[in-house]
């Protein structure tokens, strides 16, 4: 783990321990009552701050980790120097997954943006208890399926929408399925800028806020803060096409 970490571990607390409702990709939540205790033996707790890092990209894979509360950003550099965001991490996801199966130095960087708790497991430990355990094992499978999933719609809204507005509008419905009902479309909780959302489909800050305020011209979506509405889905996936 990177050596900027701020964190107070602690030792497993099996009743206070979150387990999320089984969604896609969420690898806790596939685990038998068998699977589960034996993943909490070999856990630990964390508590991280805003701005710490899990991993960077390049470091040597040395734990996984499973984000128990906050979120945290996945991003990687091109060889220029910018940065792409690739995603950000919700509680139940399995963070550094493919770097410790593979043993390969990770290909992004984890860092926290809201206070965070994760569960960690060393490296050595994780792959023990993969062949111990052949559901963590399938679990593990889908759970990297689904993170090649999710690359592939990436690609998708990159490569696919030739304008700044069809790359945003890929991305807001990418968000879709963290939405909640309201008394006016869906609503939403972005904690990014506007320059960190160009640096998630490519394009200028400045692009990025035109391209926002057309869409809330048009009554696509609503903007207040870091509140965002989406009211109108079926505008937003034809503008996604353009």
């Amino acid at each position: 783990m990177a050596e900027n970490r701020v964190s107070n571990i602690e030792a497993p607390a099996h009743v206070q321990f979150f387990a999320p409702e089984r969604l896609p990709g969420e690898f806790l939540s596939s685990l038998g009552v068998q699977a589960m205790s034996d993943f909490f033996s070999i856990e630990m707790r964390m508590t991280l701050p805003a701005g710490a890092n899990l991993y960077r990209e390049g470091d040597a894979p040395s734990e996984v980790y499973v984000l128990l509360d906050g979120n945290v950003r996945i991003s990687f550099d091109s060889n220029s120097g910018r940065r792409f965001i690739f995603k950000t991490a919700k509680p139940g996801g399995v963070l550094g997954l493919a770097s410790v199966v593979t043993g390969r130095p990770h290909a992004t960087t984890a860092e926290v943006i809201f206070p965070a708790r994760v569960s960690t497991i060393r490296r050595r430990d994780f792959l023990a208890f993969l062949q111990r355990r052949p559901e963590a094992t399938w679990a593990a499978m889908r759970e990297i399926g689904f993170e090649s999933e999710r690359a592939y719609g990436r690609l998708r809204t990159m490569g696919l929408s030739n304008s700044v507005c069809g790359r945003l509008a890929r991305l807001i419905l990418e968000w879709t399925s963290f939405a909640q009902g309201a008394k006016r479309g869906r609503q939403l909780h972005v904690p990014m800028t506007h320059c960190e959302i160009g640096d998630s489909i490519g394009a200028s800050r400045e692009s990025v806020t035109r391209a926002i305020s057309d869409l809330q011209r048009d009554r696509v979506i609503e903007v207040h803060g870091a509140l965002l509405t989406i009211l109108n889905t079926d505008e937003l996936e034809v503008r996604s096409l353009k």
